[in-house]
């Protein structure tokens, strides 16, 4: 359906992408959170089923818009860099100020805000799975893989609805993993850096790709002293 295939290799690239989206969409709560504190307490749980819900079809759009302007040269270098400035400002975080009191907002303000919020924070973890996938493709057949970027980013909204408490404290007893997570976003942006270069990565490269995904992923895992 849709030129949709699946193989026993996709499951190592799905479970990449649940894991990333896990750790990522934490600062994704964390801002829908203060958003929806601009709201009556009854209001809040409305205004957030109603905007994850309507995310769900923002995040197709903006996979399938993705999957067709990253055979841009531009687009995909662009991207690549983005990914790999995202793992550095994690690991090289500058200093925020204070948390500012939410403003009172009307109700479909704050679903407005709820879902552009996602649609932002959803960028990252797109050109991540797209890069996991594979870029080349035939217009305007799509790519054999896209479901796997979908159901990556569907996984992320559950878990940032009804998982985070979770992953937070699973990131509390093991710290290394949102840094391991930083650091396979960096390395999913080199690789497509160097697809701009090379037009595709040799069979040693996306072994020395996958290598480096598992070594970062297992860093994760190191607790701290």
């Amino acid at each position: 359906m849709m030129n949709q295939t699946f193989a026993l290799v996709d499951i190592p690239r799905l479970i990449t992408l649940i894991f990333l989206e896990g750790v990522l969409s934490l600062d994704n709560a964390l801002a829908i959170a203060l958003i929806v504190r601009g709201l009556p307490q009854e209001k809040r749980q409305k205004a957030l089923f109603i905007g994850v819900i309507s995310s769900i079809f923002l995040r197709a759009l903006g996979v399938l818009s993705a999957a067709y302007l990253i055979q841009l040269f531009w687009v995909q270098l662009i991207g690549g860099l983005y990914l790999v400035y995202l793992a550095i400002s994690h690991l090289y975080p500058r200093r925020t100020g204070k948390m500012k009191t939410p403003k009172h907002r009307s109700f479909w303000t704050t679903v407005i805000l709820i879902e552009f919020t996602d649609f932002m924070f959803a960028i990252d973890s797109i050109l991540a799975g797209l890069a996991l996938i594979g870029i080349a493709f035939h217009p305007p057949s799509l790519p054999p893989k896209l479901w796997i970027v979908y159901v990556g980013g569907i996984s992320g909204l559950l878990l940032m609805r009804f998982a985070a408490k979770l992953f937070t404290d699973f990131i509390e007893r093991f710290p290394r993993l949102e840094q391991g997570a930083h650091l396979i976003v960096g390395w999913i942006g080199l690789k497509l850096i160097l697809e701009v270069a090379l037009q595709k990565l040799p069979v040693w490269g996306e072994w020395i790709f996958w290598i480096g995904i598992v070594a970062f992923f297992a860093l994760g895992f190191l607790r701290k002293r």
